[in-house]
C-alpha cells in the first residue's frame, strides 16, 4: 500500500515537473523573465525524468522540500528520491504525465506553477487517462542561484 502511494507521489511529482509545452504557450505572470528561467528547470527535469536520471530529477528539489498528497504522510526528499528508484525500475513504456499549466508566477526569489496532470498510457493501442492530479509547487533560488521546488501540494482528481 505505502509502494502503492508512493508511486502516486512520485507520479504526481512527476506531473507537476513535465511538460513539452513550448514557453510562448505557457501562462507566465509576474517577473516573466525569471517564470520563464522556472519553466526551463522543469524542462531540464523532463529530459532527466525521460532518460532516467535519478540526480537529475532530484536536483529540483531543495534538499528541505515538503510534498504532500491528499491522504498520505507527506514526503520528504529521501521519500522522494526512494520513489524515483522504484519508479525507474517499474515504470512501463508509453506510460507519461501531460500537464496542463495553468500559471508560472514569479517574482523576486519564489515562484509557484499551478497545473493539473494526466496518467497517460496506452492499452489495447488506445491512449487512457490513469489519473488526474492537481498540483501547486512553490520553489525558491538557493544558494546556488537555481530554482528549487520547497512545496509542492497534490490533489488527485476523484471521478
Amino acid at each position: 500500500m505505502l509502494s502503492r502511494f508512493i508511486r502516486a507521489c512520485l507520479f504526481t511529482a512527476a506531473a507537476t515537473l513535465c511538460s513539452v509545452a513550448p514557453a510562448t504557450d505557457l501562462p507566465l505572470t509576474g517577473d516573466v523573465a525569471q517564470a520563464q528561467a522556472v519553466w526551463r528547470t522543469f524542462e531540464k527535469w523532463i529530459g532527466a525524468y525521460d532518460a532516467g536520471d535519478l540526480d537529475g530529477v532530484m536536483a529540483i528539489f531543495d534538499p528541505d522540500v515538503q510534498f504532500a498528497f491528499q491522504g498520505a504522510p507527506d514526503q520528504r526528499f529521501a521519500d522522494l528520491r526512494a520513489g524515483y528508484v522504484a519508479d525507474f525500475k517499474s515504470r512501463a513504456p508509453g506510460v507519461s504525465w501531460v500537464p496542463a499549466v495553468q500559471e508560472i508566477h514569479a517574482e523576486g526569489r519564489i515562484a509557484f506553477v499551478r497545473s493539473i496532470w494526466e496518467l497517460h498510457a496506452v492499452k489495447d493501442g488506445k491512449p487512457q487517462v490513469i489519473a488526474r492530479n492537481r498540483s501547486i509547487d512553490v520553489l525558491h533560488i538557493d544558494g546556488n542561484g537555481r530554482w528549487v521546488i520547497f512545496r509542492s501540494m497534490n490533489y488527485p482528481e476523484k471521478s
